[in-house]
């Protein structure tokens, strides 16, 4: 039974949002993702043309007809999904050679497919890290990095936005730690700055702590070859941990990863719980045929 209590304080909550004028609406794409859709804002509108300035389809691969087709293709050939988690029946191979295609693009050793980068940051700090352990996460990370910090057991310090002197003096704050982990996003999506990756990079090695970045706003479209934040900065090989989407210049369907050391990858695939519980992506999103990255 639906309890009068909860239902009031609920609704309470809704309209305070309508009379801060802060209530979220969905509108109704009713054509293919792209910079002009048609689209309606409720059941009882006719959909109109709209220009479309406000996805991350940043490189228009959502309706790209190559990908359509090579993913029309895959589900001919392999059906709509797994139906089931990676290590029971859901693992396929194009799973495999997608996972190795990353890896390859980013220049680490191993990565691993999630149903979305939010899992993947929801799996890698609790994961990796236990009550001994310290984390540090720049103050405008985005959410999922923030949920993912919040299942971890391990100490938590947040660090002014972009400014490696807090970061450092953070630090000073988990000398008791028995390991370190320092996560920025690479692309901050709210106003498109970068972190300072060279910066962060140096303080992660004097204090030996591992250096994550989640730049799923920046790989495929930042970077000589769109490899992200870290090749435009010349700091590919000072990052240890690379967290990413599919679902915005990758295709823009569904799916994030962690690419990083093969010990990072293979502690997740056995600890990681949205990638042992969770259904895995569905093959038609990794089409062998076509890739964008590579």
């Amino acid at each position: 039974m639906f309890a009068e209590a909860l239902r009031s304080r609920l609704e309470a909550r809704r309209q305070a949002l309508v009379e801060r004028h802060a209530l979220k609406r969905e509108i109704a794409i009713g054509s293919p993702q792209g910079g002009r859709i048609t689209a309606h804002t409720s059941a009882a509108e006719a959909p109109r043309g709209y220009l479309n300035l406000c996805a991350n389809n940043y490189l228009g691969l959502a309706g790209d007809a190559r990908i359509v087709e090579a993913a029309t293709e895959a589900i001919s050939r392999f059906g709509l999904g797994m139906a089931s988690v990676r290590f029971i029946s859901g693992t396929h191979a194009l799973h495999w050679e997608l996972e190795q295609r990353l890896a390859d693009f980013l220049g680490t050793q191993a990565c691993a497919l999630f149903p979305s980068a939010f899992d993947a940051n929801g799996a890698l700090f609790e994961a990796l890290l236990s009550d001994e352990d310290a984390v540090f996460s720049d103050a405008l990370n985005h959410a999922s990095i923030i949920d993912g910090i919040r299942l971890s057991r391990a100490a938590r310090f947040r660090y002014a936005h972009r400014d490696v002197d807090s970061a450092a003096r953070a630090f000073d704050e988990a000398n008791d730690a028995r390991a370190r982990l320092l996560v920025s996003d690479g692309v901050f999506s709210m106003d498109g700055t970068q972190a300072p990756l060279q910066a962060l990079a140096a303080l992660c090695r004097e204090r030996q702590a591992l250096f994550v970045v989640d730049d799923s706003h920046g790989i495929g479209v930042i970077g000589e070859t769109g490899r992200g934040t870290a090749q435009a900065q010349a700091q590919s090989a000072a990052v240890d941990v690379f967290v990413g989407t599919l679902g915005k210049a990758l295709g823009g369907a569904a799916g994030g990863f962690v690419a990083g050391p093969q010990a990072v990858v293979d502690t997740l695939r056995q600890f990681g719980r949205p990638y042992l519980f969770s259904n895995a992506l569905m093959p038609a999103i990794a089409p062998p045929r076509f890739a964008p990255w590579t």
